[in-house]
């Protein structure tokens, strides 16, 4: 709900922005909030609070520096009135609890005084304030008035609103299917973002179409160029698309100004009986609980601009009001479109750790009833017998139902496995926006859990499917990394389809990169069970968005085989040396990131150049102290950064890496191809050494691997995949019986 149902109605006054214009995305404004006091007015000691929402990543505010950004000055027309300017982070409620905080220090208001607020005053010459670095069509800037002094507030009956639209672009993204039927005509989406990886709204103009790095076949078609226009809106569908040869393709796009974009790899299926490759993000919530926009737009965003193929919401259920729900079922029917998109209907059940943390519910059908852990946040008390609560209740509440399913999340808090229920709970997320949870993997197939993996965003900025990092503040929650997408395997786009596909877990996560990826084992898909007396052989395709660097399969927690991606050839020359950090700090959802400053330095010879990667956030640096030390400031959330350094350094050289998480030193001598870990403490925290080859040119790796000597018992057996990009997928295991 965005108002609070008080149950005392007054005037409590008005407020307005000026000027109403559009700001873009990430970059700086100014705008002034003016409140007009109400019947009332505001006693002395009163505060109005604008409050911003939970998920707004705008730049902080400050008082004291004219001349610097987030600069925030106020000023009222009663001459009498002194006001005192802060900022709160827990000033209001809920969703609205980071606030400018403006107080009646001095004085009183009274009916018809107005408190004029700047927003990024640039009078002393500071360039404004940042806006947040997302589009949102209704961009609410609530006001919050303590009239009467007792630290209760009042909601205005309308709030002050603007719309945030994306910026200029620069970069291009493709969007098309990765296992189309070979020589079938489809589309073509075609994208140019911003900055922050919002669609650049405002693009006008052609663009070129190519073919790149491909095995192409004779009667490939490829239209030439695309044309966007206003009605476009930053995404534009190119039809007549045919591909013959056997790939992997990777479409190419360039634009009038030469920035240019190679699309994910596609290798097209010789028959219609073959499984294709369908992309979902199936987490995500909208303004009615902590995310912005309507549900309407939360799924059109997600069909027209991310190109996904199936998505579904996921409010908290304790902020679900019966309205809120009634709206996701509409919306959830509306869109479901078999073939083109497929829509899932569910909540987030979002109970206390101690009851099950985080789980997600999806309904195969277009109805059903939600059930809440509690009703926390809903006013709405008539429907509390409804509630269940630990889970272990909604599980006994939908025993023996086949149209009822979960999926373990890590979010504002964790889920919790010791309620996992095998009967629903069939698949795990291994990354979200809020980080990757590796360590959530581990620990359910240390238990015995047979489950499948899945990447989503549980976004909450409007974006679904197409999900960047938000901005480090100060916020209670952030967003440190890309949402993840949801690779799945199905014969056909439909709701029947995709929902069999997520029951047999014949799906991989990804950290938002659309890397084709197959794992098979005696003819057996990713998350299927066998059992086999031969030596398990695991079949591995991958095709990369970026060079690989990591292709490894998995028995439970143990690495048996690292296929030799880009393994260095050896000789005389510079070594290329992988230097690469990760983890999080605590198995948790808010309190988890690991801050990682130190650096890195040659005992011996020079580092000629530098190259960091993986790197999610504007503020994470590597920098050059001299030609022998790096200094570093990076933060992980499970997610790996690092740096690819060129040494020229004499035989007995020293490498240095010293950071608070861990520090330590090793002979260049003893870095090879296998990697040296260092481990740090916390959860999945450590550090990995290794050399690779000076140009990381391998983007596909297909091989075969067998364990001659595989345990008895049940393995699962899962790859892993890590880019140059920081770009991720994990399979979901195949569990071998033996």
């Amino acid at each position: 709900m965005d108002q609070r149902l008080d149950p005392y109605r007054f005037d409590v006054g008005s407020a307005r922005i000026e000027p109403d214009t559009p700001i873009i995305a990430g970059s700086f404004y100014t705008r002034k909030i003016i409140f007009t006091a109400g019947e009332y007015g505001s006693d002395e000691g009163g505060r109005i609070l604008i409050c911003k929402r939970l998920s707004c990543d705008m730049e902080l505010p400050q008082f004291t520096d004219p001349a610097a950004s987030g600069y925030v000055t106020a000023s009222c027309s009663n001459p009498v009135v002194t006001l005192a300017l802060s900022y709160i982070e827990q000033g209001y409620r809920d969703d609205w609890r980071s606030a400018i905080a403006v107080r009646v220090a001095q004085g009183f208001l009274c009916q018809g005084d107005t408190v004029e607020v700047i927003l990024g005053d640039t009078s002393g010459g500071g360039p404004g304030i940042r806006a947040q670095t997302f589009p949102e069509t209704r961009h609410t800037m609530k006001v919050v008035v303590d009239t009467f002094n007792m630290n209760h507030f009042y909601e205005l009956n309308e709030n002050p609103e603007i719309r945030v639209v994306g910026g200029a672009p620069e970069n291009w993204h493709l969007v098309y299917p990765q296992r189309p039927l070979r020589g079938e005509v489809f589309d073509v989406l075609v994208r140019p973002v911003d900055s922050w990886g919002n669609p650049a709204e405002e693009f006008r103009g052609k663009v070129r179409l190519l073919k790149s790095l491909s095995k192409g076949g004779e009667g490939d078609k490829i239209p030439k160029e695309a044309e966007f226009r206003a009605e476009d809106r930053g995404t534009r569908r190119v039809p007549g698309v045919r591909l013959e040869g056997e790939g992997p393709y990777r479409l190419r796009v360039e634009d009038p100004a030469g920035i240019s974009a190679l699309g994910p790899p596609a290798c097209p299926r010789e028959s219609a009986d073959e499984l294709a490759l369908f992309w979902g993000d199936i987490h995500g919530q909208t303004r009615s609980t902590v995310g912005t926009g309507t549900v309407e737009e939360y799924f059109r965003f997600a069909r027209d601009r991310a190109g996904v193929d199936f998505a579904a919401w996921q409010g908290n259920d304790f902020r679900v009001w019966k309205k809120d729900w009634e709206e996701v079922k509409r919306e959830c029917r509306a869109f479901n479109e078999p073939g083109r998109f497929v829509t899932l209907l569910g909540y987030e059940w979002s109970g206390t750790r101690s009851g099950g943390g985080d789980y997600n519910i999806y309904f195969s059908g277009d109805n059903a009833e939600i059930h809440r852990s509690s009703h926390a946040a809903i006013d709405d008390l008539s429907d509390t017998d409804t509630d269940r609560f630990p889970i272990s209740k909604l599980w006994e509440t939908f025993r023996g139902r086949s149209d009822v399913m979960s999926v373990a999340h890590i979010g504002g808090r964790a889920c919790n496995l010791d309620y996992f229920d095998p009967e629903f709970v069939h698949l795990i997320e291994a990354h979200s926006h809020h980080g990757t949870f590796e360590w959530l993997i581990e620990e359910a197939l240390e238990r015995g859990f047979k489950v499948g993996i899945t990447g989503g965003s549980d976004d909450h900025t409007g974006r679904q499917g197409l999900v960047y990092p938000n901005r480090r503040t100060n916020n209670v929650v952030t967003f440190d990394v890309k949402g993840g997408l949801l690779g799945l395997y199905a014969k056909e786009l439909t709701r029947e389809a995709v929902w069999d596909a997520m029951r047999a877990r014949r799906t991989y996560g990804t950290n938002g990169e659309r890397i084709l990826m197959k794992a098979a084992c005696a003819g057996a898909w990713m998350g299927e069970e066998i059992t086999s007396r031969e030596p398990p052989t695991i079949e591995v395709e991958v095709h990369g968005t970026a060079p690989l660097l990591d292709v490894e399969i998995k028995r439970g927690l143990e690495t048996i085989y690292r296929y030799p991606i880009n393994r260095p050839e050896g000789g005389s020359g510079l070594r290329r040396i992988r230097v690469q950090w990760s983890g999080v700090s605590d198995k948790s959802g808010r309190n988890k990131k690991v801050n990682w400053r130190g650096g890195i330095s040659l005992s011996q010879g020079s580092i000629v150049t530098f190259t960091p990667y993986a790197l999610d956030q504007y503020d994470d640096t590597v920098q050059r102290v001299s030609n022998k030390v790096l200094r570093f400031q990076t933060a992980t959330s499970g997610d790996p950064d690092g740096v690819m350094l060129d040494v020229d350094a004499p035989p007995g050289a020293e490498l240095h890496f010293f950071s608070d998480p861990a520090s330590f030193r090793m002979r260049l001598d003893d870095i090879g191809f296998e990697p040296h870990v260092v481990p740090g403490g916390g959860v999945n925290i450590r550090v990995q050494v290794s050399e690779v080859a000076a140009q990381t040119k391998d983007w596909s790796a297909r091989f075969a691997f067998t364990e001659e000597e595989a345990p008895g018992g049940c393995s699962p057996y899962w790859v892993r995949v890590l880019q140059l990009n920081g770009g991720q997928a994990w399979s979901s295991p195949i569990y071998v019986n033996r």
